[in-house]
């Protein structure tokens, strides 16, 4: 399982990664600031991002490799799992 999200703009220290149990929860936080000088005006504007996003997952997932690349936030499940043998258990209908 691959999970990608858009991150534009942001750095790896923006960026907050969080797995608990059977929740991951991807975050970001960023402020910007702006400055400007022109003739006898002065301006500053500081702007705020945030956003939130939580999946859930099977209990006691482990924990994914992640790689920011081009503003794109890519959490690797598949790379955890290639070493082991795919579990299939079979469900008796009653």
């Amino acid at each position: 399982m691959i999970i990608e999200a858009a991150v534009p703009g942001c750095g790896k220290e923006d960026i907050k990664i969080e797995l608990e149990r059977d929740s991951l929860t991807i975050s970001f936080d960023k402020i910007s600031k702006d400055e400007e000088s022109a003739n006898q005006y002065y301006t500053r504007e500081l702007k705020q991002s945030s956003w939130s996003r939580t999946f859930f997952l099977p209990q006691d997932y482990p924990e994914p490799i992640a790689s920011l690349n081009q503003g794109i936030l890519q959490l690797n499940f598949k790379e955890v799992f290639k070493d082991q043998e795919p579990q299939r258990k079979l469900i008796d209908i009653r």
